[in-house]
C-alpha cells in the first residue's frame, strides 16, 4: 500500500498564480486538499487533455471528484470516526456544494467585472492564440444558459441564495476548527474547494460575499485561512483582515444606496417627463377640438349671413 501511495499523480488544468489559490477549479482544490489531509504523497500535473481532475495510482485511473474521494477514503482511515448522525450531515452538506458550484459559476462567469478580470484571464493563461480569444465567450454563453436551465431563469436570485447557504455553513461551523470537530474530514476538503474561491480572491464584483454579516464572514474566512496556511504553506498567501471586509461592506452598501437614490431620482424624472408629455398631449388635443368647434361655428355663421 505504501508503494502505491508513492505513485499518486493528480492531473488538473493549468492554473494561474495571480490569486494565490491552489487552483481556479473548486473540484481540483478539493482533491488536492483531501490528499493533503490524508498525508498521502502525490504530484500535481497541469494538462489540457482528457477528463479532469484525474488521479493515477499505478495502473489504476480515477476520474472526477467522486471517484477520487471514494478511493482515498477506501485506502485511509479518514471519516471512519464519524457517527451516523455526522455521516447524514456529511451527505447534506455535500448537497450544498451543488448550490455553491452554481454560486461560484455566477460569480466568475455571469458578472461582467469578474469575467473580464478573473475567468477570461484564467483561460488566456493556458490557451494559445486565437483560442484564448474565441473559447472564453463561448464557455460563458454555455455557463449562463446552463444556469438558466438547471438553476433558475432569473440568475439574480443566486445572489441572495449565496448568503443563505454561507450563513448555514457558518452557523454549523460555529467555533469549531473543522465541521466535525478538531480533525478534518472529506466534507472539509470538499467545502474548502468552493469556500476558498468564494471568499479569498479579491473580485471586482464582490456582491455575493457582501450579503454576509460580519460574524459569518469571519468564521468562514478563518476556516479557509486555517486550511490554506497549514496545508498549503508553499503558496504566497497573505491573511485578509475582517476590518477590511467591514470597510468594503460599508462602501458596498453606500454605493448601493447611491445607486438606489440615483435610480429613484431617474425614475421620478422619467415620471415627471411622462406626466408632462401626457399633459402636453391633453392640451394639444383640447386645443384641436376647441379650434375645430370654433371653425365650424364660424363657418355656420358665415352661411347664415
Amino acid at each position: 500500500c505504501t508503494q502505491t501511495m508513492e505513485t499518486i499523480q493528480l492531473y488538473q488544468r493549468p492554473q494561474t498564480n495571480d490569486h494565490q489559490m491552489p487552483s481556479c477549479c473548486p473540484v481540483s482544490i478539493a482533491c488536492q486538499t483531501l490528499l493533503r489531509f490524508a498525508n498521502l504523497p502525490f504530484k500535481c500535473y497541469s494538462t489540457n487533455s482528457g477528463d479532469l481532475p484525474r488521479m493515477i495510482i499505478g495502473d489504476e485511473i480515477y476520474i472526477g471528484q467522486r471517484a477520487i474521494f471514494d478511493h482515498i477514503l477506501d485506502i485511509t482511515d479518514m471519516d471512519t470516526s464519524l457517527e451516523p448522525l455526522e455521516i447524514a450531515d456529511r451527505h447534506a452538506y455535500t448537497m450544498l456544494c451543488s448550490e455553491l458550484s452554481s454560486n461560484l459559476k455566477y460569480y466568475m462567469w455571469v458578472s461582467d467585472e469578474n469575467y473580464n478580470s478573473f475567468a477570461s484571464k484564467y483561460h488566456v493563461s493556458y490557451l494559445p492564440f486565437p483560442f484564448s480569444v474565441i473559447i472564453p465567450p463561448i464557455k460563458r454563453r454555455y455557463v449562463v444558459d446552463h444556469l438558466k436551465k438547471t438553476v433558475c431563469p432569473e440568475l439574480d436570485i443566486l445572489v441572495s441564495s449565496t448568503s443563505s447557504t454561507l450563513s448555514t455553513l457558518a452557523n454549523r461551523l460555529d467555533q469549531d476548527i473543522y465541521f466535525f470537530g478538531d480533525v478534518p474530514t472529506s466534507i472539509d476538503a470538499l467545502l474548502f474547494g468552493y469556500l476558498c474561491l468564494l471568499l479569498i480572491p479579491k473580485y471586482q464584483d464582490n456582491s455575493l460575499v457582501m450579503q454576509l454579516n460580519v460574524g459569518c464572514y469571519e468564521k468562514l474566512l478563518k476556516y479557509c485561512e486555517r486550511i490554506m496556511l497549514h496545508y498549503f504553506p508553499e503558496l504566497p498567501y497573505s491573511k485578509k483582515s475582517v476590518k477590511s471586509y467591514e470597510k468594503e461592506k460599508k462602501e458596498y452598501l453606500l454605493d448601493r444606496e447611491m445607486i438606489f437614490a440615483k435610480s429613484y431620482r431617474n425614475l421620478e424624472a422619467e415620471r415627471r417627463t411622462q406626466w408632462s408629455l401626457l399633459f402636453g398631449i391633453l392640451i394639444v388635443s383640447v386645443y384641436a377640438l376647441f379650434n375645430k368647434d370654433v371653425q365650424q361655428y364660424l363657418e355656420s355663421t358665415q352661411q347664415d349671413q
